[in-house]
């Protein structure tokens, strides 16, 4: 071909938006938003410019396979159905980003996250949805789970947030796992400071029953316990011995009366009803249970009105003025 065939040929394809002198890396150096444009088949669109000049912002590339979803929301005020300075002449729907010949917004597109081939199924945890969210994946496990490596994970205090941390083990209280964050649920009669639990101080004690390395007594907390707990009798749920107050399992109110032996422990409640843990080994709890001790309060009898302990044994009239007596009987106690 001529040199003039060729400027001849230059001239028919070189539009308004787009200057044959100004050749820019992927094509005609252009400025988006020409109406006129590019020539026929070219479409002015981001590019690589470092080549254009001045006044460009564009190049005339060839116009991809097939268009995308305009960006939302965008500024549309000739309602045309494109973004204000549309971006492509002839009305191409507006094109944000072009990967592989296709139009895409790497803002939204889970293939194209960010950048092209850029896919957050790769990365996705079992069993998760994903999205893509202003270039970056989005991983969902649902409501109580968590991702955790590659896998969504039911959300625990062995295994809390995206770190999938273990939250630490808290003196009288629990750790748990809220929304990701290490939490801590204090026992009954303790409150929570910082991340760790302390006894509550400035209660009101309307009762107290000694026995012979134990003690407990009726508060405005509920009932309290503290002392030798080789057999449960402080009623935590263990059997480690407590130089301060432990809080009894399901006694934080309601306790009238408390009677304690040696090694065992009861309650009469204000509904007549009496509760007992500690040391059954001699019948103490009243009920003929086979049960030789519990760590936690166990409802043995009912309708009584008032009660007492001894070392072993115990008594308690009913609420129809009757005596009932149980327990160690080797010295004759139960009077029977």
């Amino acid at each position: 071909m001529t040199p003039k065939r060729v400027l001849a040929v230059l001239a028919v394809f070189i539009g308004a938006g787009c200057y044959a002198p100004d050749i820019a890396d992927n094509g005609y150096a252009c400025k988006i938003g020409d109406q006129v444009g590019c020539p026929e088949g070219l479409v002015c669109r981001l590019c690589d410019i470092r080549n254009n000049p001045a006044w460009a912002d564009g190049c005339c590339t060839q116009m991809p396979l097939q268009t995308g979803v305009i960006p939302s929301p965008f500024s549309d005020a000739s309602s045309d159905g494109l973004p204000d300075g549309d971006w492509f002449d002839a009305g191409l729907d507006a094109c944000a980003s072009v990967c592989a010949d296709v139009c895409v917004n790497l803002h939204t597109d889970p293939d194209n996250c960010g950048k092209c081939s850029h896919s957050c199924s790769a990365g996705a945890p079992t069993d998760s949805t994903f999205s893509c969210i202003a270039g970056i994946c989005a991983y969902d496990c649902g409501s109580g789970m968590h991702v955790c490596g590659r896998k969504c994970i039911v959300e625990s205090a062995t295994s809390c947030g995206s770190s999938c941390r273990a939250c630490p083990a808290v003196a009288n209280g629990t750790s748990r796992c809220n929304g990701g964050q290490c939490a801590v649920t204090c026992n009954h009669g303790y409150v929570q400071v910082d991340q760790t639990c302390v006894l509550a101080v400035n209660v009101n004690v309307t009762q107290i029953s000694a026995g012979d390395s134990h003690t407990c007594a009726v508060t405005s907390s509920g009932v309290a316990c503290w002392g030798l707990n080789s057999s449960g009798e402080l009623g935590d749920g263990t059997t480690m011995n407590s130089g301060v107050p432990q809080f009894p399992t399901g006694l934080s109110s309601g306790m009238k009366t408390l009677g304690v032996g040696t090694t065992s422990s009861c309650g009469l409640n204000s509904t007549g009803s009496l509760l007992c843990w500690g040391d059954n080994s001699k019948g103490q709890f009243g009920n003929g249970s086979d049960v030789t001790s519990s760590l936690t309060p166990l409802a043995t009898l009912s309708g009584l009105s008032k009660f007492a302990a001894g070392v072993a044994h115990a008594y308690a009239i009913t609420a129809s003025g009757s005596l009932q007596c149980w327990g160690a009987n080797e010295s004759g106690q139960l009077g029977d």
